[in-house]
């Protein structure tokens, strides 16, 4: 049976002929692979460490600096310039 023909896009991406969602991927299948990708990392022992150190770093402040510096294998962030 059919159900889902795969074509190539021009930047070589599949997409699905059929039951396409907003931006072409098939929603089911989609759903399908993300229950498959969480049981699977949330199989793993790191998985709690990651997870609460990926949450304090998307909660972080956000930090802004005037250049980027490299200096050898090394880059700086300098300070933003002062308000006047």
């Amino acid at each position: 049976m059919p159900w889902r023909v795969a074509e190539r896009s021009s930047q070589h991406r599949v997409w699905c002929s059929d039951r396409r969602g907003q931006h072409g991927a098939d929603p089911v299948w989609t759903m399908a692979q993300d229950r498959r990708a969480r049981r699977y990392l949330e199989s793993l022992r790191c998985y709690g460490a990651v997870r609460r150190r990926a949450e304090e770093v998307l909660r972080a402040e956000s930090v802004t600096f005037g250049a980027l510096r490299r200096a050898g294998p090394a880059y700086f962030a300098a300070a933003p310039p002062a308000a006047c």
